[in-house]
């Protein structure tokens, strides 16, 4: 028997046993909350959200933010111009540009969860555009990613 089981006796060690599950499970249930609120700005729900203005006018977006997008939009007019064929090369330049939109995100309230409404469905387009399997599927998915950005320019400054 370890030193601290011997302090009590066997009902008490059964009764602390109990209540360490109990306290286990509630910080589990509490963790797993927490992810789950974490996760939301991302679920897919977000997919289907309809993008609202702010009070008819469109939403700031923080200025360490905006290169990305129009990098990203740039990449994206460049290659239906030149008539580019790499896809992939595309895929991860538009990726890349999504993830340092991210990471410079200091965006709050409802600006940050507007944002997120276009954003999480743009960045699954870009995914798809990433798993195409051939040239043809890439290109049919082209002329929406130009729709999300045009989206984000009708909603976001």
């Amino acid at each position: 028997m370890n030193t601290l089981q011997s302090l009590f006796s066997p009902s008490t060690n059964r009764k602390l046993k109990v209540l360490a599950n109990t306290v286990l499970t509630i910080l589990g249930i509490l963790l797993m909350g927490s992810c789950h609120t974490m996760q939301k700005s991302h679920s897919k729900k977000k997919q289907t959200e309809t993008i609202q203005l702010n009070n008819g006018a469109k939403w700031p977006v923080n200025a360490e933010m905006k290169p990305h997008i129009e990098n990203g939009e740039a990449l994206l007019a460049a290659y239906i111009v030149q008539k580019e064929q790499d896809y992939q090369k595309l895929a991860a330049d538009l990726k890349a540009q999504n993830n340092l939109l991210i990471k410079s995100c200091t965006m709050k309230r409802q600006s940050h969860e507007e944002l997120h409404k276009w954003l999480y469905p743009h960045i699954q387009l870009i995914e798809r555009l990433t798993a195409a399997k051939n040239i043809i599927e890439a290109e049919e998915l082209i002329p929406q990613c130009q729709k999300s950005y045009t989206l984000y320019k009708a909603y976001f400054q």
